[in-house]
């Protein structure tokens, strides 16, 4: 397995530490992080510790399924529509939470093309508007794409984080 360790991680750039917000801001991005990774790679394991403290703790299981009831619990799965196909070349394999499960930003939004974690903010937008009637908040999905390469780009940011679909 592969084990990542942090510690000191300003110790030559003392200056850098002055960007980063409160433990628990940080922290939580961490676990987000982890998170990403691990609702995408259900058979692999995940920790997280902190010292002697344990903080998150995934480990592997047999199906996608088994990964998203581990993380948001079985109610999540039981009131969420499951919706898989294909359409131009796209594999698609989604999970839309109902409006119950509505957070007040896109953290409860997951997407997924060809293995990578982004965001695709016309496909966050347009869960927004088909729930507009239904609730204020912001939709929870966790959406699996296995695009065609030729059909995503990838240099909408320097991060790479954001993409843009040929057929979005």
């Amino acid at each position: 397995g592969t084990w990542i360790a942090s510690k000191d991680l300003f110790k030559n750039f003392p200056a850098r530490k002055n960007f980063l917000k409160s433990d628990r801001y940080e922290g939580g991005l961490i676990k987000k992080c982890i998170m990403d990774f691990a609702l995408y790679y259900f058979n692999k394991s995940f920790y997280l510790s902190s010292g002697r403290n344990s903080i998150l703790a995934y480990p592997a299981q047999t199906t996608q399924e088994e990964r998203i009831e581990q993380i948001f619990g079985k109610d999540f799965l039981k009131n969420s529509l499951h919706i898989k196909g294909d359409f131009k070349g796209i594999d698609y394999n989604i999970y839309l939470g109902e409006p119950t499960w509505d957070k007040h930003d896109s953290i409860g939004q997951h997407i997924y093309v060809n293995g990578r974690y982004v965001k695709i903010t016309g496909f966050r937008n347009m869960a927004k508007a088909s729930f507009s009637g239904l609730s204020k908040s912001t939709p929870s999905f966790i959406c699996y794409l296995n695009v065609p390469f030729q059909d995503v780009n990838c240099n909408v940011h320097p991060n790479k984080k954001e993409v843009r679909l040929k057929y979005e």
